[in-house]
């Protein structure tokens, strides 16, 4: 089965390794992000210029937006009326038509063509690469109490993951390409939220640690798979969370608390230009970037 699925692999990436270049940097690039309006979670869209525009009006609670370059939509979660969806939109906001062949969850690889699900067996949550049908390709994560916070890189060929296999959460990767797995951090602090570059040679991490005479933290790094350096590109006492790398801008969004507040920014890949998005006063979380 896995030979077949790697001969799949390549193929797909033949089709689909177009992300991020010529053809989407003509593109206008937007944040997808949940926020608390009317006491509920709502997703809205943001281009960034100030205009913010409401996706979503339900009475419960939306979360978790997802962009899929492959099906140009925006994959999300719905919970209404003691009920759990997934639900999906296009940028405009209009609900759009998504087959999710009976799953739970839908983590989507940007080629559209499989998902990776959380699957909690006994104590443990192990990851399993599969299908759009459900069928099993690969058991990519078993050890350990949690693996968990996968994501696809843009080009659908490895998928990062928090996994405490080893005592405490570390970043792992998965290369589809030979189904083998690294272990990318090293030590005694907690990674949390992943983000990749397009192309596939950097991948961001935030990490919660602990300094004497400070509460708890977390900031974000970034590992260059060319020389396995890791740069520490934000540094504040108060928590910087939740990453999105954009294909197109190369800029990094995420959720801090900075200011006592939580808002969205964005800043170069090194850190640099941070630039505070969100301006109403309420919770904005999960950014997510999707282009027009």
């Amino acid at each position: 089965m896995k030979y077949f699925y790697l001969l799949l692999t390549t193929v797909i990436l033949a089709c689909t390794s177009s992300s991020g270049n010529e053809e989407t940097t003509s593109k206008d690039e937007v944040l997808l992000y949940l926020t608390i309006r009317d006491s509920n979670y709502d997703i809205f869209k943001n281009d960034l210029k100030g205009t913010e525009v409401r996706l979503t009006t339900n009475t419960g609670f939306d979360y978790s937006p997802m962009w899929n370059e492959g099906l140009n939509k925006i994959i999300y979660y719905s919970y209404v009326n003691d009920s759990f969806q997934i639900a999906s939109k296009d940028l405009g906001g209009r609900d759009v038509l998504l087959n999710t062949y009976g799953q739970t969850e839908f983590n989507l690889s940007p080629s559209g063509q499989f998902l990776i699900n959380q699957v909690q067996v006994g104590d443990t949550s192990i990851l399993i690469l599969s299908n759009l049908r459900g069928s099993e390709v690969d058991t990519i994560a078993s050890s350990g109490l949690y693996n968990g916070r996968a994501k696809w890189s843009w080009e659908s060929d490895k998928i990062a993951y928090i996994s405490d296999r080893d005592g405490n959460n570390e970043v792992f990767v998965y290369d589809l390409k030979d189904a083998s797995t690294i272990r990318l951090t090293t030590n005694d602090t907690f990674e949390k939220y992943i983000t990749w570059e397009v192309g596939g040679n950097r991948l961001a991490y935030t990490t919660q640690y602990y300094e004497e005479g400070t509460p708890g933290r977390n900031d974000v790094f970034v590992y260059d798979f060319s020389n396995g350096d890791t740069n520490q590109i934000t540094d504040n006492p108060y928590n910087d969370t939740e990453l999105a790398w954009s294909p197109i801008s190369g800029r990094i969004a995420f959720h801090s608390t900075r200011e006592g507040s939580d808002h969205i920014y964005v800043m170069n890949s090194d850190g640099s230009n941070q630039l505070q998005i969100t301006n109403v006063g309420a919770y904005h979380g999960e950014p997510c970037w999707a282009w027009e």
